[in-house]
């Protein structure tokens, strides 16, 4: 099947959406060559310029990409890449800060049961050094990366990396906190280690709670029960 023919939007539009649809039928495979752009400009009944334009967006989502003396080759698609491009503008407002907060807070929560099943004792290791060694932000950051890595889920561990650049954290002095923080940490090394499953989740609901609470008082109105 040649490619389809264009719909009644933009020519750039179109030319995206048929490049789409051609590889989605073709079932083409990371590494299989495109076809060359005067070859889709014939096919599609269009200019080169457009056809440019094209491939430049399924460049900039990271879906193909040029080759030397190949050409255009498709690449496997990395969903988090434009998105750890975007928040790495740092543009977002604190409603959208406290949605990352949130989604994360969940996400983190709903893995728990594979982060026991698939923890290794190596990761354990790694992830006992950092709660040792604990001392600030990065520290923190550095901690739920690697929980969230022991997932074995890869979306979820490249997540997670994406997302920490948008928390905020207190200050470094507030050393009463890191020091609470850095104590509920080994205890959570120790329930991973020695605890099932369900008491890792249980102290990994208990570790949250301040972000719960403080949820409840920054948008009282999101969280006001159904009448």
């Amino acid at each position: 099947m040649p490619f389809e023919p264009l719909m009644t939007t933009t020519l750039a539009d179109s030319v995206e959406n048929s490049l789409i649809r051609f590889i989605r039928h073709r079932t083409m495979q990371p590494g299989d060559l495109l076809p060359k752009e005067e070859e889709i400009a014939s096919e599609l009944n269009v200019s080169r310029l457009c056809v440019r334009e094209g491939i430049g967006r399924l460049k900039a989502l990271g879906l193909i990409e040029p080759r030397k003396r190949r050409g255009t080759v498709l690449r496997k698609p990395d969903p988090f890449l434009s998105f750890s491009k975007i928040v790495s503008t740092n543009l977002f407002s604190e409603e959208d800060r406290q949605d990352f907060i949130e989604m994360r807070t969940a996400l983190e929560l709903g893995m728990c049961e594979l982060i026991h099943m698939r923890k290794t004792r190596d990761q354990l290791e790694a992830l006992r050094k950092i709660a040792t060694d604990f001392t600030d932000a990065a520290s923190d950051a550095d901690f739920h990366t690697c929980l969230m890595n022991m997932s074995g889920n890869r979306c979820v561990g490249e997540f997670q990396a994406v997302i920490v650049g948008s928390f905020k954290f207190p200050k470094p002095h507030d050393r009463e906190f890191w020091r609470k923080t850095r104590e509920e940490h080994l205890e959570l090394c120790d329930v991973l280690e020695n605890g099932t499953a369900m008491e890792f989740s249980a102290a990994m609901r208990k570790h949250f709670q301040p972000y719960f609470d403080k949820m409840r008082t920054i948008n009282p109105a999101k969280n006001e029960e159904p009448k």
